[in-house]
């Protein structure tokens, strides 16, 4: 599973990464600064037809037993990998930036990504190498008047099986899908790289099993989209030695830095 980290974040948030950008005070962008879909204004809290936005990642990993991390050169090659020794010393294991176009077309969003990276675990792995890596990815999504819908996978006129999010964002209301418990929990004042905004924060909690659950915030603004996504899971571990078992908790997050 370690090994696939990064392939994972890559392309499974595809799903609901929609990151623009800001300016330095709280800003909600006027409806007539594009072109905006007529036929459904669901997608308004998804971002502008044809906008690009441009974002910072990171994945950290922390054994949460001794509170280090789960990936750490040894001191003998310190010198001579290419990696930020900033980020590996707070748990930072993959670091990039990613551009996203989006295309609105009747009830239909496509959200096209481009990323690049450097991995530490595949450095550690590879030895000599930098660690880089980038690629391509894309989703489409469904709106109807109340609800925002992931299209993979999606057969005959039956899109409720993929909800995604109920809309409009009512501050205060949590729903079940499936394995996620989601709850709009306020509207809060976000800095970001690339501004302040005021963002309405949603929770989602997905317990897989005993062993492995997902807690995931993501801030948005209408007409903006996700200014911000964090991702954390925890794990339960057995230690093959000694039998004990740990925590591990690996941190995604995704942080807006311009957009056009």
């Amino acid at each position: 599973m370690k090994t696939q980290y990064y392939n994972v974040l890559l392309t499974a948030l595809a799903v609901i990464i929609l990151l623009p950008s800001c300016n330095d005070s709280i800003h909600q962008p006027d409806t007539d600064e594009r072109d905006l879909i007529k036929d459904n204004p669901t997608f308004y809290h998804f971002g502008l037809d044809k906008s690009i936005r441009k974002y910072s990642f990171t994945v950290s990993e922390i054994n949460m037993a001794t509170n280090k991390p789960t990936y750490y050169p040894h001191d003998s090659v310190k010198s001579s990998i290419q990696y930020p020794e900033s980020l590996y010393s707070k748990g930072i294991f993959v670091y990039g930036t990613m551009e996203e176009t989006i295309d609105i077309v009747g009830d239909t969003m496509t959200i096209r990504q481009r990323d690049y990276g450097h991995n530490l675990f595949a450095i550690l792995n590879n030895p000599g190498t930098d660690g880089a890596s980038g690629g391509f990815s894309q989703q489409s999504f469904f709106a109807d008047s109340g609800a925002v819908y992931n299209l993979y996978g999606l057969t005959g006129q039956h899109p409720s099986k993929t909800l995604l999010y109920k809309i409009p964002f009512v501050v205060g209301d949590s729903y079940t899908i499936y394995l996620d418990t989601i709850t709009v929990t306020g509207i809060v004042d976000l800095q970001t790289k690339a501004g302040l905004f005021a963002a309405t924060e949603i929770v989602k909690q997905k317990y897989i099993s005993a062993e492995y659950r997902l807690i995931e915030k993501l801030y948005i603004v209408s007409n903006i989209g996700i200014c911000r996504h964090e991702l954390r899971y925890i794990e339960q571990k057995k230690d093959p030695v000694s039998g004990k078992s740990y925590s591990v908790e690996q941190v995604q997050r995704y942080e807006l830095t311009g957009y056009k």
